[in-house]
């Protein structure tokens, strides 16, 4: 079978290599809701349930979050890079405002501001060495308010054997 390249919408690739974080279970969750109603961290789904969607890309694998929440996956050094893409959730339409943080054993790598309506970013995050990663997303304007912060296939890679 012969596909055109501008045909293709998605490539699955499965390697020893690669974890996503979905698949893991984490070492620490954390959730400080202000002003929108508690809950939880979703695997594979916005944190309102729904398929992850970031502009008019649909992720099958990911994770949801909400402003004010944070999560710490295990490493122990297996992995050196972390990759995702990054966004608010297109069921916030223009709304939602954080910002996106990476941290290695508590020490920020990583942060990036996004807004709704923005499209979503490749982030590409050196992991080396680190024993666990946390995943946290802070509040922007109007606290947390449609922060449906959503890391479009979210995951570990070992660039190295």
């Amino acid at each position: 079978v012969v596909v055109p390249w501008n045909q293709v919408r998605r490539i699955t690739i499965s390697s020893e290599r690669l974890e996503y974080l979905s698949d893991i279970d984490p070492i620490q969750e954390r959730s400080r809701p202000v002003l929108a109603p508690g809950r939880s961290w979703q695997r594979d789904r916005t944190v309102s349930g729904l398929p992850i969607k970031i502009g008019d890309q649909v992720y099958d694998k990911g994770l949801g979050f909400a402003s004010g929440m944070s999560v710490t996956f295990p490493n122990e050094g297996l992995h050196d890079l972390f990759i995702a893409e990054i966004g608010i959730d297109i069921d916030s339409g223009i709304r939602g405002d954080c910002e996106f943080v990476v941290l290695c054993e508590n020490r920020e790598v990583f942060r990036k501001r996004k807004r709704g309506g923005e499209p979503a970013d490749l982030i590409k995050v050196d992991i080396t060495g680190a024993s666990d990663v946390t995943l946290r997303v802070d509040y922007g304007e109007d606290l947390d308010i449609a922060d449906h912060a959503d890391w479009g296939e979210a995951c570990f890679i070992q660039r190295t054997k």
